[in-house]
């Protein structure tokens, strides 16, 4: 029996058994205040899933160290809920029936700390597993040592031992508050937290440094997180944008969630389609999709804007007329193809430039085709249009002789 190969199936069915727990304590603590059992609960173990199931699916594949570094991340979270719910049941919900408390309380954070270890262990070592050159070790180690500093900093503090429960008037003592070390404590905290917080940052240098040196494969890999990225970065700025704020409210309520979703929901599946190398190439299109149809959406609004707002605000009116309303929709329904087409030309000739190419060559090729009678000038240019679109090895063009 492989091991390695078993391991990814043991590690994924201590998720499951995990949020499981965690689930149960939640539904029994559901009737305390600020303690809502629905969606957002789902919408959690949603993430932890997909977190594990795709570094499962990884290190079962390929015992790639970013599989079980995603597999670290899809247990510690539902783990610390799971001990922070516990703990909540065993001081409120029913006091004094189970044992630990305490220490449950106590290990809430660093449980939860080793899965943003993980995660900017994930910005340092993706995609290739390794840091980007050796000078980048020392960050690499600077991770789990912060963590540990900050972690054992902050267990020696009050705070430590601070929860939902404190909201119902139950004050934990922290045990470890006594022993004579509150001064060390709180520079390991301080300095642990700057020093983890800092590898954060340089995480995101390594993945940009590493995009702007690399070719190939690793690029198309390197491009999958980074459309993650910056897809949740539009979506959080949006938020701050001054015509946002006159949205209805559930619009605006919709942002954050959006944001949120597709930073942790993107993160793993575009690392596994890095990883796996599934569909790869496909992110080139997806991206000048992205562009193309964001682009044609904003120049919409604009031309609605302009056809509706812009004269009812010289009207003095402050209620549109529906007459405008129609008119708006009309004009950009009408402008929705043909501003598409426009962009997307522009955008695949800037972004995906080979498939430009390759679509303007088959066209030219289908051109000539009509023309031209001449069999072995056909072959030749049958020859150098696969040459263009497909760059093979080797090419053959076999002609079937006519019958006689």
């Amino acid at each position: 029996m492989n091991h390695r190969r078993v391991l990814p199936g043991i590690l994924f069915l201590t998720w499951a058994a995990v949020a499981l727990v965690g689930l149960l304590l939640q539904s029994q603590n559901r009737s305390l205040k600020g303690q809502d059992f629905g969606t957002t609960v789902l919408f959690d173990v949603g993430i932890a899933l997909v977190f594990s199931a795709v570094g499962a699916f990884i290190s079962y594949r390929t015992r790639h160290v970013i599989g079980w570094l995603l597999l670290a991340i899809g247990i510690a979270f539902p783990l610390g809920g799971a001990l922070e719910q516990y703990a909540l049941y065993g001081l409120v919900t029913a006091p004094g029936s189970v044992p630990g408390t305490t220490a449950a309380a106590i290990g809430v954070l660093p449980i939860m700390s080793i899965a943003i270890a993980a995660l900017v262990g994930v910005l340092l070592l993706f995609p290739t597993g390794a840091v980007r050159s050796p000078r980048w070790r020392p960050v690499a180690w600077a991770v789990p040592i912060s963590v540990v500093a900050f972690n054992f900093g902050y267990s020696l503090t009050p705070n430590a031992t601070h929860g939902p429960w404190s909201d119902h008037g139950v004050n934990l003592v922290n045990p470890l508050v006594g022993i004579g070390l509150a001064q060390p404590a709180r520079v390991l905290f301080v300095v642990g937290a700057a020093v983890a917080f800092a590898c954060g940052v340089l995480g995101i240098v390594s993945i940009v440094l590493r995009f702007r040196s690399s070719r190939g494969v690793e690029r198309q890999q390197i491009k999958w997180l980074a459309y993650v990225g910056i897809a949740a970065t539009v979506f959080f700025v949006v938020q701050f944008i001054p015509g946002v704020a006159h949205l209805p409210e559930t619009v605006q309520n919709l942002l954050f969630p959006i944001f949120f979703s597709t930073l942790m929901f993107g993160i793993p599946l575009s690392i596994g389609a890095a990883i796996l190398r599934y569909r790869l190439y496909d992110i080139d299109r997806i991206i000048s999709r992205t562009v193309t149809y964001a682009l044609v959406s904003a120049v919409i609004a604009g031309v609605y804007a302009l056809v509706v707002l812009v004269p009812t605000t010289l009207l003095g009116r402050t209620h549109t007329p529906t007459v405008l309303v129609a008119a708006g929709t009309i004009v950009a329904a009408a402008l929705f193809r043909p501003v598409r087409r426009r962009v997307q030309n522009v955008i695949d000739r800037r972004f995906n430039r080979s498939r430009y190419d390759a679509a303007w060559a088959i066209e030219a090729f289908t051109t000539r085709l009509r023309d031209e009678v001449d069999i072995d000038e056909l072959t030749a240019d049958l020859e150098t249009l696969v040459h263009q679109t497909m760059e093979p090895a080797h090419v053959s063009v076999w002609l079937r002789e006519a019958a006689t």
